[in-house]
C-alpha cells in the first residue's frame, strides 16, 4: 500500500509505503445546548465570557427569535434540527469576544466550521441593523459637555487628539 489515511476518534493516521505517521489534535469537550450550559454562570462570569449581560442576551434572542432563520415555525425541510437562537448568538458572541479559532468554537458549540461563519455572519448583520435603534449620539453642540459630564461621573479625565497626538490645553486664567 503506497499512501492510505483513516481517522480514528482523533487520531489521524496516514500510512506512505513502509511509514506511518499520526497526528493527535486535542478535542475540546462538545456540550449540547451550550447556552444552557453559558446561563449557569454567575453575572459576572457570564460577562466575562460573552460581553453582554444576560438580560441583553436575552432581549437580543427574542428579537432574533422573531427572524425566519431563528423561528421555532421554520419549515422542517431547511435541516433537520435547527440552531436555536441562544446558540447562535452565544456562539457569535464568543467569536467576537475571545480570540478563539473558528474550529475551536465550533467544536465547543457542536457545529460545523461552515455552519459557525454562516452563523456570525446572519447575527452581525443581524446586529448591524439594530445599531440605529440602540447607538445614540449627542448633537454636536452638546458632545463636549457630555463628554465632560462622562470624565466627572467615571472619575477620568480625557484629553482631546488632533492627527493621533494628545493636545494639552492651556489654563490661562
Amino acid at each position: 500500500m503506497i499512501f492510505s489515511n483513516f481517522i480514528t476518534n482523533s487520531y489521524y493516521f496516514i500510512y506512505f509505503q513502509n511509514y506511518m505517521m499520526f497526528w493527535y489534535r486535542e478535542t475540546n469537550e462538545k456540550v449540547n445546548q451550550y447556552e444552557e450550559l453559558l446561563m449557569r454562570k454567575t453575572d459576572c462570569d457570564f460577562f466575562k465570557t460573552v460581553r453582554v449581560t444576560k438580560t441583553t442576551f436575552h432581549e437580543l434572542v427574542g428579537r432574533l427569535e422573531s427572524m425566519e432563520r431563528f423561528s421555532s415555525t421554520r419549515p422542517t425541510t431547511q435541516s433537520p434540527q435547527p440552531t436555536s437562537a441562544a446558540t447562535a448568538l452565544a456562539a457569535t458572541l464568543w467569536y467576537l469576544g475571545n480570540l478563539n479559532s473558528q474550529r475551536d468554537i465550533a467544536e465547543r458549540f457542536n457545529l460545523s466550521q461552515g455552519h459557525l461563519c454562516g452563523l456570525v455572519n446572519d447575527i452581525v448583520n443581524y446586529l448591524c441593523t439594530l445599531a440605529p435603534q440602540v447607538i445614540s449620539w449627542p448633537p454636536l453642540g452638546e458632545m463636549d459637555q457630555v463628554s465632560a459630564d462622562f470624565a466627572e461621573l467615571n472619575g477620568f479625565h480625557t484629553r482631546p487628539a488632533y492627527a493621533g497626538k494628545f493636545v494639552t490645553r492651556a489654563n490661562c486664567s
